[in-house]
């Protein structure tokens, strides 16, 4: 019989996990001291106990809190949400239980953290409101930046499933022994799920979460993990990024390589809404604009002033993309950012293209028009000049097909 049922040693993971982040407040300073920006509102837990929740707005509980961010994925089964009309009820105190199971796990993680707040998505922010959404939205970064803990739901891909549960990673699995003086013999089979396919990595709006969380809690489908800059406790070499890795990233060179990879990880990713392709990542933006003192000019549309030149040289797809019909290359429906963005197409780009190298371009000019005022990083109508010399190029054209390849004749072109 085999042994690769459901863990119910839940609750000495949960302990394990507590011990250590406890341990790790005490001893290390992962956490800004003092006060931080707020979100807009965040979930009360304090009546938990008598089977009631509250949305609190924080400007009427002071600034000197902590609270925890739930980072998940919505699925189709996150119903219950605040909406205007809502709101004043939601502010009075509802049921968790009505709450989709997810939600109702992370409610449970946050008391369990003796977190007496925690900032959830669907319950925060308006959803019918799209000026509580881009001002929301444009925050993001620093709502996970600011939290005491981050928790990841990261092997429930919909908010229904719940994510306070988790299978055994080793099975042992027993087998007939095929030499006589062996009477008993099993195999063991590491049954654990590679991060990287965890429901949460396939989200888009989950990367800058991730990124600038500094405290998590992961739940995956096999182990729970507590990670912090200065203690990595986890088995799966996740990295953390802010603030380990910061005198490294403010070399230029060393940006541009590691923006390129951030863009192409962060394409690869599903977004229910193409037209959040900008604001997903524009709370990385923000970051690095600000770890680099703005070194780099500005930020347009997912590409940066001073580096532009390089930054064209996107390519939607992977290396055998180029060779795929231009209908298979869609753009969304509705505009979404300039054409010369990678953000203007849909699926992953890379820039196998944009090495290092003189440029001999001169970039005349890059304008952007704000659609939301006061919101530097927000989508921009195109506007963009460029000048250059025109060179003669030879180039090949390879026409390739499942079973093979065949050289074309030699093209003549000039850019």
């Amino acid at each position: 019989m085999s042994n690769c049922d459901k863990d119910q040693s839940v609750p000495s993971h949960w302990q394990m996990a507590q011990t250590e982040i406890f341990q790790c407040q005490a001893d290390h300073a992962c956490f800004p001291i003092g006060e931080v920006e707020l979100p807009t509102r965040l979930v009360d837990l304090s009546n938990h106990a008598n089977n009631l929740i509250t949305i609190k707005n924080t400007a009427e509980v002071g600034k000197n809190i902590r609270y925890a961010a739930l980072l998940y994925c919505w699925g189709k089964s996150n119903t219950f949400t605040i909406i205007s009309a809502t709101l004043a009820d939601r502010q009075q105190g509802f049921s968790p239980s009505a709450l989709p199971i997810s939600l109702q796990d992370a409610l449970r993680v946050a008391q369990g953290l003796r977190m007496q707040y925690i900032w959830i998505d669907a319950l925060c922010i308006l959803q019918d409101s799209d000026e509580d959404w881009l001002y929301e939205s444009a925050r993001m970064a620093s709502i996970y930046k600011n939290s005491f803990i981050t928790i990841l739901a990261a092997n429930a891909p919909d908010s229904g499933d719940g994510f306070f549960s988790i299978a055994a990673h080793q099975c042992q699995i027993p087998v007939k022994p095929l030499h006589e003086d062996i009477q008993n013999a099993s195999i063991i089979l590491d049954t654990s799920v590679q991060f990287k396919d965890e429901a949460i990595s396939r989200r888009a709006w989950a990367l800058q979460e991730w990124e600038l969380a500094p405290r998590r809690l992961v739940f995956t489908s096999s182990r729970i993990h507590c990670i912090c800059p200065h203690s990595l406790l986890d088995k799966i070499k996740m990295k953390p990024f802010f603030p380990m890795y910061t005198p490294w990233l403010q070399r230029k060179e060393v940006f541009a390589s590691y923006w390129d990879g951030l863009v192409q990880n962060y394409s690869s990713r599903s977004l229910t809404n193409p037209a959040n392709r900008l604001p997903a990542i524009e709370g990385m933006a923000r970051e690095f604009d600000t770890l680099l003192n703005g070194r780099l000019g500005r930020y347009l549309a997912g590409l940066w002033q001073k580096q532009l030149e390089r930054s064209l040289l996107w390519r939607q797809g992977g290396a055998l993309d180029i060779f795929l019909p231009k209908s298979q290359k869609s753009r969304p429906e509705k505009w979404v950012a300039p054409s010369w963005s990678w953000a203007s197409v849909q699926g992953s780009v890379d820039f196998a293209f944009a090495q290092t190298g003189e440029s001999l371009v001169d970039i005349i000019g890059a304008e952007t028009t704000l659609n939301s005022p006061g919101n530097p990083y927000s989508c921009p109508p195109p506007l963009f000049w460029a000048f250059g010399s025109h060179h003669p190029l030879k180039w090949v054209l390879f026409s390739q097909t499942a079973m093979s390849s065949k050289r074309a004749p030699i093209q003549k072109s000039k850019i």
